[in-house]
């Protein structure tokens, strides 16, 4: 039995049992590759989830041989497919060249939804510098 009185709101999400994680990967002169996945987070049963800042950078750090379109993708499946929240996309091979992206709103989900980052490089030679990261906090349902 709840014992409350009527006037009373439920807590904040904030002061559920609130856990953060920040979910983050970062490598310098990485060769081509592969999609390979960088971090993931599944928001536990019983809670939900709220990502609450995302951030992703691409920089060409030397120049390929045979040019492609490295990227880092940060993404929110939550059952009906992976949405990306975040695809930074590096489209010329000039050494130096820096692309980023910030999400900045707060986003609530449910118990089993991932969020995950995936970097790929189909190039030929070269390197690129990665970087994403996305904040969740997790409180109960």
């Amino acid at each position: 039995m709840r014992v409350s009185s009527l006037g009373v709101a439920r807590p904040a999400p904030i002061d559920r049992n609130n856990t953060t994680t920040v979910n983050s990967y970062g490598a310098r002169g990485t060769a081509p590759h592969t999609q390979t996945s960088r971090f993931s987070q599944t928001i536990a049963s019983g809670k939900k989830g709220s990502l609450t800042g995302a951030m992703a950078y691409v920089q060409r750090t030397t120049a390929a041989t045979t040019v492609t379109f490295p990227n880092i993708i940060v993404t929110l499946n939550t059952g009906a497919g992976n949405n990306p929240l975040l695809n930074v996309q590096l489209r010329d091979n000039v050494v130096g060249t820096v692309v980023h992206q910030v999400y900045g709103g707060a986003a609530t989900f449910a118990a089993g939804t991932v969020i995950s980052a995936f970097s790929e490089d189909s190039s030929t030679g070269g390197t690129i510098d990665y970087f994403a990261t996305a904040v969740v906090q997790e409180f109960d349902a």
